[in-house]
This record gives structure tokens, C-alpha cells and sequence, in this order.
């Protein structure tokens, strides 16, 4: 498995190169595609439906968004044709969720911003968790605070034995491949039938090892409500670049909501995060 096909959130800010930065690492490895994905933000309305703006401001406002797409535009290809990575941009005038969701379904991974509680970005943890939770591919989702240029050196792998940890670990093989050190951090861990094994977390690093991964395993012990800090002061302790977990989730009233650990991780986290559903 590889990632060949690559999707990739374009959005102001500066925390922008720093995710395309990364998904042109990711591409260059394998030969991989680059799609940039950028959705025209909608135009700001009046506090007051009944007073009409004036034509002079909307054209104003229509003329900025125009200059700020080509700069982006302008910025992508000459940051992929620097790097001589096949590339492809992609305008969408849908919601930032749906667009991502639609155009990452047809890629093997898709590259996001986050930005929890700040008040510039209009891309933060409610729209992570659907593009986690709804999108069917591997999320790879930089925060607003990343410094990296590279990640997978040092990866931390959330294993709880779920159908979802499963997925995220066999999505995220193209980077455990390449790492230096792996470690598979098991809090908690369960007993007895279809617990985690005399040994929680050997049986996935032997089964990682197969796949020519080599990794450790590391047992932990929190409070439940403790577990996503338990994991993010371990992931700081071994140096991590990258944290691979499961994306964990229920309806609450026909509403998406992400768990505990999820939702704690994605708020303090400041190294990027592959999740998968």
C-alpha cells in the first residue's frame, strides 16, 4: 500500500504550507499525486437581511476572494513544481465538509487543517469530526501550532484493539514503514477473552513486524475520563512527530459526535494526527 493519490486542504493562513509542505513529502516518496482542494469561503452578509449592501462593497469583497484564490493558486503549483510533483488544483464553491469529503473519497489520503477555538479559522474541530468520521478514507489533520516538515520518524500508535484502531494502523502502514521508532501505546488494557493478550499490544507489533514495521509496546494506566491526556503526555515523552488512533464516534440525535479521547487529542495536540473511521 502506498499513498499515490493525495488530497489536500487549501485555506489561508500560514499553517497552509506547512500542510501542503506535507503532503508533498508524502507524495514525493512514492511518486504520488497531489490534489489541492480549496473552498471559496462565502461572502460575508449583513447583520441586517433588510438593509441592502451596497453593490460597490460586494464588488470589493468579489475582487478579494479573486485575488486571494490566485495567490493560493499560485503559491500550490509553484510550491509542487518545485518539489516535481504531479499536481492538480480543485475549486469548490460546496461547504468545506462536503467538498473535502466528496474529493477525498477518491484518494488514498486526505490532508486537513484544525484549529481548535480560534476565532480566525472557520475550519475547527466540527468540521474535523465529520470529515473524520463521514469521509471513509485516512484523515491526516495538522494543527494550526505544527512545525514539522516531515512526520514519521517517531510515531505513537493509539491501539485499543477496536475495529477503528484497526483501520487507522493498516491505513497509516505507508508511514510506520518508514519510521525510525514506533510505539504502540495501550492504556487501560483489557483482559480476558478479547482483551489485549498476556502482553498487550505484542500481538500488533509481531503483526507489524511481518509487514516489516518494528515497533514496541508501551502499557499505560489513567483515569478514564485521563485517557487522550494519558496518550498526549506519552507521545510527548518518546518525541512523537505523528500519532496514529482510531476515530472514535456515535449519533447523539442525528449528530455526529466524536469521543473523548478523540475530541481531547485533537484539541491539545500540536503534531499532526492520522485518523481513520
Amino acid at each position: 500500500m502506498s499513498y499515490k493519490d493525495i488530497v489536500v486542504q487549501i485555506a489561508p493562513g500560514p499553517d497552509c504550507a506547512v500542510r501542503l509542505g506535507l503532503a508533498i513529502d508524502l507524495a514525493q516518496f512514492d511518486e504520488g499525486h497531489v490534489t489541492g482542494v480549496y473552498v471559496e469561503p462565502p461572502l460575508p452578509m449583513s447583520a441586517f437581511p433588510e438593509i441592502p449592501v451596497p453593490a460597490e462593497i460586494i464588488d470589493a469583497q468579489e475582487a478579494a476572494a479573486a485575488e486571494r484564490r490566485s495567490r493560493l493558486e499560485r503559491e500550490f503549483h509553484h510550491a509542487t513544481a518545485q518539489a516535481g510533483v504531479n499536481a492538480e488544483w480543485r475549486l469548490s464553491h460546496a461547504d468545506a465538509v462536503t467538498a473535502l469529503n466528496v474529493h477525498g473519497r477518491y484518494a488514498d489520503l486526505l490532508v486537513t487543517g484544525h484549529a481548535e477555538e480560534d476565532n480566525s479559522s472557520w475550519f475547527d474541530v466540527a468540521a474535523t469530526k465529520h470529515i473524520a468520521l463521514e469521509s471513509g478514507r485516512p484523515v491526516l489533520v495538522v494543527p494550526r501550532s505544527c512545525s514539522v516538515d516531515r512526520i514519521g520518524r517517531c510515531v505513537l500508535v493509539a491501539w485499543n484493539g477496536s475495529r477503528e484502531a484497526v483501520r487507522a494502523v493498516h491505513d497509516a502502514l505507508p508511514l510506520l514503514a518508514r519510521a525510525e521508532q514506533v510505539q504502540v501505546a495501550v492504556i487501560n488494557p483489557a483482559v480476558g477473552y478479547g482483551g489485549h493478550g498476556a502482553v498487550p499490544g505484542a500481538d500488533l507489533c509481531l503483526h507489524l513486524a511481518r509487514h516489516g514495521v518494528r515497533a514496541e509496546a508501551y502499557v499505560g494506566h489513567a483515569d478514564s475520563h485521563d485517557i487522550g491526556a494519558a496518550l498526549h503526555a506519552q507521545a510527548t515523552a518518546i518525541g512523537a512527530d505523528l500519532v496514529v488512533m482510531g476515530a472514535y464516534g456515535h449519533s447523539r440525535f442525528r449528530e455526529l459526535v466524536l469521543g473523548g479521547v478523540t475530541r481531547h487529542l485533537l484539541r491539545h495536540l500540536s503534531i499532526p494526527m492520522l485518523m481513520a473511521h
